[in-house]
């Protein structure tokens, strides 16, 4: 009967690989422990753009990460615990808008498993006359633990985008 590793040294090398690589990948996995944050929402764009919308996921070290969006706007984002994210909304015609989630103080971070986040964000057209820019991200959510609610908060201030242009003419 033939065995699925016979004894030759190739064999005994293959199997000694393999071994190693499982060990390495179960060592891989057991250091993301199961702590992630799971952000699922809708992006609503205005009717009449026919202009495809765009997303970006910004992490606190800066890499910079496409969001895929749906047809129908659907995003789905699942990242690791213990970062903060700052999410980028654009769309030609369009005000862009960017919001912060913010994981960096979880307490219970010891509980395995995950947190789950939904949101939606609306962009609104442009008027190209008086166009204008939000002064900050427009919504935060901070996640203070692995059970509880996150606090989320909003801020819609916008300032006309010439604001902007004569900060940068005076320097």
């Amino acid at each position: 009967m033939r065995t699925f590793i016979d004894r030759t040294p190739s064999s005994l090398l293959a199997a000694f690989l393999f071994a190693i690589l499982l060990a390495f990948s179960a060592l891989a996995a057991k250091a993301q422990d199961g702590h992630f944050l799971m952000i699922t929402g809708h992006l609503i764009c205005p009717p009449g753009l026919d202009k495809e919308a765009s997303a970006y996921m910004e992490a606190g070290d800066g890499e910079r990460m496409a969001i895929r969006l749906k047809r129908n706007g659907r995003f789905r984002l699942i990242v690791p615990i213990s970062d903060r994210y700052l999410l980028h909304f654009q769309m030609p015609g369009c005000v862009s808008k960017e919001v912060v989630i913010d994981a960096t103080h979880v307490a219970d971070v010891r509980r395995a498993g995950e947190h789950r986040t939904t949101f939606d964000v609306v962009l609104h057209a442009d008027d190209p006359e008086r166009s204008a820019r939000y002064l900050r991200p427009v919504g935060s959510i901070v996640l203070r633990s692995m059970a509880g609610a996150p606090r989320i908060t909003y801020d819609y201030q916008l300032a006309p985008v010439s604001s902007f242009t004569a900060w940068s003419e005076e320097d």
